[in-house]
């Protein structure tokens, strides 16, 4: 695992992607309970348990569904009645 000290910020590499811990804590609340937030869902994440949220993207006009710390899409089953 590597990590980066940055402008005042903390950086860790985790899933070929740097996350920055500092916006991560701020984006769960903030403060003592934002880091508390960020670190436990982070802990779930590195033992199976991913946060998805759903994320859009521009590149390909398309939805998705991933984790919010390793960027794991989920698989989502498609209605056959549709």
């Amino acid at each position: 695992m590597k990590v980066l000290f940055k402008h005042k910020r903390v950086f860790v590499w985790y899933a070929d992607h740097w996350i920055n811990i500092h916006l991560m804590a701020t984006a769960n609340g903030g403060g003592i309970k934002g880091y508390y937030r960020f670190f436990k869902g982070w802990i779930k994440c590195i033992f199976g348990k991913h946060q998805y949220h759903h994320v859009f993207r521009m590149s390909d006009m398309n939805r998705y569904v991933e984790c919010s710390y390793c960027w794991k899409e989920k698989e989502i089953e498609k209605d056959t009645l549709v």
